[in-house]
Formats: structure tokens, C-alpha cells, sequence
């Protein structure tokens, strides 16, 4: 054989060789890396410090601060866990056969019905556009009257009342408006008073921005002749103004209504709690006598729903009629009704609490209303993470203690089977992949700001009621109700916070604490 080819062959058994040896190794280097990365993942299991994994040893006053941080943190992740899965739940219900309502259509009677609509402070193009939803109303004319009450003041409530009278001449059906001389009580006082001058057998409540489609009333009988003793409906969303934080709003708006109202309603109608929207809602007279009426409070739909459930009543949210709303247009308002809407389930837990525990409803029962109650802040822990993540990592921690990992871990695997529920229903409703993730984008940017301010309220609400936060509407809706100055305070902490952070070394706290900055300027340059 030539000493050439000789000497190649040679060359390459040598390659050969040299590359196996290294294969050999390397393999043998990633086995004693993987068991070292086992034994250390085991060892932090099954032996995990009550801190958590640390840069070095906290100083002895650190340790109890971090025990608290992480107790209260792992109850927070916990109780969120238990929502998200509340919520999964009830949304998975709204893909099922929608034919099985046990509902007679059309239905075998036409009972009076009286529809109240409370108005304050409202633009008068709003009440123009609900005196035409109700006179679309596909129920006989000599059936129904609409009761038009106004908390107002007198030059106010005379154009309303001319309104009132133009409508009702013009379509046929009997209206009435009346003027409150002493308007206490807020909505639900309103709606009291004018149960007064009403005949109806069935009451129903309709908000002054709210339009229900011709067959609502229909519908709302057939359900009542089932058995139910008050229904109501779902709304999708109607921006007054056009805007991109508006549009956002009614996307998220439309979704989660879907899922927490109505699939809420499909999940439990053999146990739990079901709540009807404030919005619209058709009651028998007879059930609200017996209930005392609607609470002269802020809470008064979420008061009035818990009433009909631990007096015996059944409730029902109608998947066959959606109404349409208007939502709010800018990020003050949306913060408004945030605040209003967490803080009436505040004042309710504080009123009922004894009540909800005491009663005979099953225990099932029991713990879904306080599920509902406690739904805001368990859903706001943006907020809360971002705090905690800069105190651990000042406080150089790596890795927490290991329930705390695996309990963020369980939130994380259920806020991605949450994304997907609503990207289905997005997709249900029509709904484009790319809308809805700039939608949720929008709200979730929102929402981190509007966190401390909903916690602030929750607790603040515990204590005492808090006064009615008005949300403007129709052309009124580009209104600056409440102001930033949280915002603004909050938008200084975290961006001095960041410098000091940035200054002492601190890192990765450093980002966490710029992060909330950035988002708090994201939302106040929306908010202008």
C-alpha cells in the first residue's frame, strides 16, 4: 500500500479516535452535570431553607421580614391559584350544547312588566337612546310602561320629562318620568322610590346607557315561567369615544363577561353563585318585596343578587339575549368604575359576612360568594410581585423557598390556560388573534396601575361605604373624573427607587423597580 494513503488512513483512524474521546467526554461532563443539577435540585426540595436559596447568608433581622413576606405572598398565590381555577371552570361551560336551557319560547303568558330606568347627571342624547331601546321592545304595547326617575335637578329633570313625553307619544307606549325631591339612597333608593308609582307584576331595571334587543322581555317571561325569580343578561361593550384604550376596554370587557357572568351562571345552576349585572335585569315584584327591596347602597346588583340566593331564589343569566352597554372611554374612568365595582364587593363581604357563614346554604355555597368577594384583589397581584421581587432581591435571594416556587409556578401554568380561554372565546366572538393580545396588552398596563388603587379601596371599604364614584357616559364620556396623583406618586417611588437600587448594586432589583416604572409611564401617557 502507498505510503501516502497509508499515512492518511492513519491520519483519520487518529480524528476518529480524538472525536470519540471528546464525545466520551463530553458526555461524561454532561452526566456528572446533570447529577450535580440533580442532587442540588433534590437537596433545595427536600432540604430547602426557610429563606430560599441566597447570594450569602441575610442578616438575622432579615429572616423574620422574609418569613412574613413569603407567608403572606404564598396565601395571596394560593387563594389567586383557587380563582384562576373558578374562572377556568366557568368558561369551559360556555362551550357546550347552548340548547339545553329548559326554557319554553316564546312564552305562555305576557305578564305586566314595569321597567325603571334611574338617570343622574345623564346626557340627554343617552336617555333619548334608551326611550327608543324600550319603545323596539318586541312585547305588547298595553304590557309595559317605562318609569324614567330622576335624581336631578329641576331645570335637569324638566327636559328630561319633555323627552319622556315626546317618546311617548311618538312610539305609542306609556312613560312617565318623576323627579326625586330628596335623592338619598343612590341607585337602588331611585329604584325604590319609583316601584312607588309602578304596576307592573315583574320589575325590570335597565340602565340609562344600556340597550336590550326586541326579544329581551320575551325571553326574561320565558325564563320566569321556568321557575327563575330574576334574570338578566350579558352586555357587549359600546365606546362612546373611539380610541384605542377604549376598544381594549370593550374587547377585555366583552370576554370576561362571558366567561365570569354567564359561564359563571351555565357552571352552577345546581350549586353556587350566579350574579346579575346592574345593567339590566327583570325581577318578580313579589321576590323583591320579600328581599326588602334594593339596598340604598353602591353594591345594590351584587346586594340584591346574594338577597334572592339566601332567601331561596333562583337567579339566571339568559344565554340567548346579549345586551349592548356603553364602557368606559379613558383610563380615569375605567379606574372609576374599577374602584366602584371592587369596592362594592368590599362593603357586601362586610355587611354579609356573618350572614353568608351563618346561613343554611351548603358549603359549596358559601365558598363560591366568598370567591366572588374576594375576586379583585386575589386578581391584582401585579402590583404585589413587583414589590416583593425588588425586597428579595435586595435581600439577594436566587431562589425562594420551594412552595413559594411551585406556587408561582401553578399560577403561570393557569394564567397560560387562562390566555388560551380567552383567546378561544376571542375567536368565538369573532374576535382577531392580533386584537385581542393588543387588547389584553393594553388592559393588562392598565391594569398594574390600577392595582394599588383597587387595594387601597378593597381595605378602605372595610371599614366604612364609600361614597358613589360617578362614571360619565355618553358625551360626557371624554369627562376627567377623580386624577393621577396616586399615579403620579407611584410613577416618583419606583423611578427613585430604581436610581438608589441602581447606585448600591442592586441589580436585578434595578429592573424589577424600572419595570414598574415604565409601566406607570405608560399608563400616564394613555391617561392624557
Amino acid at each position: 500500500m502507498p505510503a501516502n494513503i497509508t499515512s492518511g488512513l492513519d491520519e483519520l483512524v487518529d480524528k476518529v479516535g480524538y472525536n470519540m474521546t471528546m464525545i466520551l467526554y463530553q458526555f461524561n461532563h454532561y452526566m456528572d452535570v446533570e447529577k450535580t443539577s440533580l442532587q442540588n435540585i433534590s437537596s433545595y426540595i427536600n432540604n430547602s431553607s426557610p429563606i430560599g436559596v441566597t447570594v450569602s447568608h441575610p442578616a438575622s433581622y432579615a429572616i423574620p421580614l422574609l418569613l412574613i413576606i413569603y407567608v403572606i405572598y404564598s396565601i395571596f398565590l394560593a387563594l389567586s391559584a383557587i380563582q384562576v381555577i373558578a374562572i377556568l371552570h366557568s368558561g369551559l361551560y360556555l362551550f357546550k350544547d347552548p340548547r339545553k336551557s329548559g326554557i319554553h319560547y316564546p312564552p305562555r303568558t305576557r305578564p305586566f312588566v314595569s321597567i325603571i330606568i334611574p338617570v343622574k347627571n345623564e346626557a340627554m342624547d343617552v336617555i333619548e337612546k334608551v326611550l327608543k331601546n324600550v319603545a323596539s321592545l318586541s312585547y305588547p304595547r298595553d304590557k309595559f310602561e317605562a318609569i324614567v326617575v330622576s335624581d336631578d335637578d329641576e331645570e335637569a329633570f324638566s327636559s328630561i320629562e319633555a323627552i319622556t313625553m315626546k317618546y311617548s307619544k311618538l312610539y305609542g307606549v306609556r312613560m312617565t318620568a318623576i323627579n326625586r325631591k330628596s335623592p338619598i339612597g343612590y341607585k337602588g333608593g331611585a329604584i325604590n322610590y319609583a316601584i312607588q308609582f309602578s304596576k307592573g307584576e315583574l320589575i325590570m331595571v335597565l340602565d340609562a346607557d344600556t340597550e336590550v334587543p326586541p326579544n329581551y322581555l320575551m325571553y326574561a317571561v320565558s325564563y320566569m315561567e321556568a321557575g327563575y325569580d330574576m334574570v338578566g343578561a350579558v352586555y357587549r361593550g359600546r365606546p362612546a369615544i373611539p380610541t384605542t384604550t377604549s376598544k381594549a376596554i370593550k374587547v377585555v370587557y366583552d370576554i370576561f363577561n362571558e366567561i365570569i357572568i354567564l359561564g359563571r351562571f351555565l357552571s352552577r345552576q345546581k350549586w353556587g353563585f350566579s350574579m346579575i349585572m346592574g345593567t339590566n335585569f327583570v325581577i318578580r315584584r313579589e321576590t323583591l318585596m320579600r328581599v326588602g327591596g334594593i339596598c340604598h347602597c353602591t353594591a345594590d346588583d351584587m346586594d340584591l343578587s346574594l338577597k334572592v340566593k339566601m332567601s331561596g331564589g333562583r337567579v339566571a343569566v339568559m344565554r340567548e339575549v346579549t345586551a349592548i352597554s356603553e364602557v368606559t372611554s379613558t383610563y380615569m374612568a375605567l379606574k372609576a368604575q374599577n374602584i366602584r365595582w371592587s369596592s362594592n364587593d368590599s362593603i357586601i363581604l362586610r355587611r354579609y359576612f356573618r350572614r353568608i357563614i351563618k346561613s343554611d346554604m351548603p358549603i359549596i355555597d358559601k365558598i363560591d360568594i366568598l370567591l366572588w368577594l374576594t375576586k379583585y384583589p386575589l386578581l391584582s397581584l401585579g402590583g404585589l410581585s413587583i414589590f416583593i421581587s425588588i425586597i428579595l432581591s435586595i435581600f439577594g435571594v436566587i431562589l425562594p423557598p420551594f412552595y413559594v416556587l411551585a406556587l408561582e409556578g401553578i399560577n403561570i401554568i393557569l394564567l397560560l390556560g387562562f390566555l388560551t380561554l380567552m383567546l378561544a372565546i376571542a375567536r368565538k366572538m369573532n374576535y382577531g388573534i392580533m386584537t385581542m393580545i393588543f387588547s389584553l396588552t393594553t388592559m393588562s398596563i392598565m391594569g398594574f396601575s390600577i392595582s394599588f388603587a383597587i387595594i387601597y379601596h378593597y381595605i378602605e371599604a372595610m371599614f366604612k361605604d364609600l361614597e358613589w364614584i360617578y362614571t360619565p357616559k355618553g358625551s360626557k364620556a371624554a369627562m376627567r373624573v377623580n386624577g393621577l396623583l396616586m399615579e403620579k406618586a407611584l410613577t416618583v417611588i419606583f423611578i427613585m427607587t430604581s436610581i438608589i437600587l441602581f447606585i448600591l448594586g442592586y441589580y436585578m432589583a434595578f429592573i424589577y423597580s424600572t419595570i414598574g416604572a415604565i409601566i406607570m409611564i405608560l399608563t400616564m401617557r394613555r391617561a392624557k
